[in-house]
């Protein structure tokens, strides 16, 4: 038998990154908590943007006769790509701390898209200093893909 509990509850309408509200289901004493981590994953969020528009930058100063472009939302595939004399190459973004390995799917779609294929594919590992970003620029291939790979076994 199904125990179904008196205590008041709350929806969450808060908007998602993707528009959609949250639509979870939380205690109103546990209310407080969950608005708090909204809040702490948009400005995860925003600081993500801010690495982003600046690797953004410094490609198009890098290779100022190449076209440079951001790639839309879609899963496993890296944030920037480089068309540069005839050849693309693809950079994932990610920070130094935190989160800083390739998912599982991101892994997947550079092996399949990019390895196997012969395009370059780079991580670029970024660290915040006195509101500049340092790059660290790490081509990607098949034994490098794996120790990147927040998947990958470590021995």
């Amino acid at each position: 038998m199904t125990r179904i509990s008196r205590a008041p509850h709350y929806v969450c309408t808060i908007p998602t990154p993707k528009g959609k509200p949250c639509n979870q289901r939380h205690l109103v004493s546990e209310r407080a908590e969950h608005q708090a981590q909204h809040r702490k994953s948009r400005k995860a969020s925003a600081k993500g943007i801010g690495s982003e528009k600046a690797f953004g930058k410094y490609l198009r100063k890098k290779y100022p006769n190449s076209l440079v472009f951001k790639t839309g939302k879609e899963a496993g595939v890296p944030d920037y790509i480089l068309f540069n004399r005839g050849k693309l190459s693809f950079y994932e973004i990610k920070p130094r701390k935190g989160d800083s390995l390739l998912k599982r799917d991101q892994r997947d779609w550079i092996k399949k898209n990019c390895l196997q294929k012969k395009l370059d594919a780079f991580l670029v590992i970024y660290e915040k200093k006195n509101k500049k970003f340092d790059f660290e620029i790490i081509k990607l291939d098949y034994t490098k893909i794996k120790e990147y790979c927040c998947s990958s076994k470590k021995n």
